[in-house]
């Protein structure tokens, strides 16, 4: 029986793809924003997830990463309370600060924010826009999450959620030590005070460079201040370790000395001895990636020689 001769297959068509075309992010930022106009209203904690998930394609066509973080800041801005409360000159200062510093990002390292990164911090951005120092980290923090080289984490907008605008200023002024190698290990200074009959020691007080932070609203309490930064782990204290380089403790020493005359001359001074012991500030792992993440070039670059 002969076998049934087999009709060839039909060669496939080969078509070319066609680039596709780049917009100017302007292009693709106000589409966006013209379709979540007429979508119903969000709240602050959705919005930046709504646009994320719902118009990820529609920018990626165009303005990319820049034009994705651009389109979320939009629209959080004006669904949140920030105009109302402060007036739109202030709102209008507000958003163009934030479109700088993501314009900042270099455009081979530019990224899509994480949801999990900018809608908490977006939402709570209201809150802290009056206060320079916070405000500043906040913005920071979102261009950090659109720079792949950035190590922007979610955590970190929870650590800028519990902090206020002295400790903000405290760890501004760390700033510039973090960003040379090596110097997350700054010298202190503790004060020890021990009973002459029992020999029972304890700590009375402490020096750091934090001391030296002039501007604070309360700098009365900055101990809160630095056991709350302990608490968030970002910092640490130990009086087992100290610096090789002793040069390093001379300034916070001549300081500690007004100190040591004031507790000396207090009325329970009597049968008690006033030590200065040399220890450690340490910034941990997790605190310099904060602070790297949240501060800025001015306040990240190494102080000068």
């Amino acid at each position: 029986m002969a076998s049934a001769k087999k009709t060839p297959k039909a060669p496939k068509r080969v078509t070319k793809k066609r680039a596709a075309k780049v917009q100017p992010v302007e292009a693709t930022v106000q589409p966006v924003e013209a379709t979540i106009a007429k979508a119903p209203q969000h709240t602050n904690a959705d919005a930046a997830l709504v646009v994320y998930e719902d118009f990820r394609p529609v920018v990626s066509e165009g303005g990319g990463a820049l034009g994705m973080a651009l389109a979320i800041v939009n629209t959080f801005m004006a669904a949140s309370c920030l105009k109302i409360a402060y007036g739109g000159d202030f709102f209008k200062l507000c958003r163009a600060r934030m479109r700088q510093k993501l314009e900042a990002v270099p455009p081979e390292r530019r990224l899509t924010p994480p949801p999990e990164v900018v809608g908490p911090l977006l939402a709570h951005y209201p809150y802290v826009a009056e206060k320079e120092e916070l405000r500043d980290m906040f913005e920071n923090l979102l261009a950090t999450s659109t720079d792949s080289k950035g190590g922007a984490h979610p955590s970190f907008v929870e650590v800028l959620k519990q902090i206020n605008s002295d400790e903000a200023k405290l760890l501004q002024a760390l700033g510039p030590h973090v960003a040379k190698s090596g110097l997350t290990n700054l010298p202190m200074i503790s004060i020890i005070s021990v009973e002459d009959a029992s020999g029972a020691a304890y700590e009375v007080g402490r020096l750091t460079i934090l001391d030296l932070v002039e501007s604070l609203e309360a700098p009365e309490r900055l101990a809160v201040y630095e056991d709350n930064l302990t608490r968030l782990s970002l910092l640490e204290f130990t009086v087992d370790r100290t610096l090789a380089a002793t040069n390093r403790y001379d300034e916070l020493e001549r300081a500690g000395l007004s100190f040591l005359e004031i507790e000396r001359s207090k009325e329970d001074a009597k049968g008690r001895t006033i030590n200065l012991n040399r220890g450690m500030m340490v910034v941990t792992n997790f605190g310099a990636a904060f602070l790297r993440a949240c501060l800025g070039p001015k306040n990240s670059d190494p102080p000068a020689p």
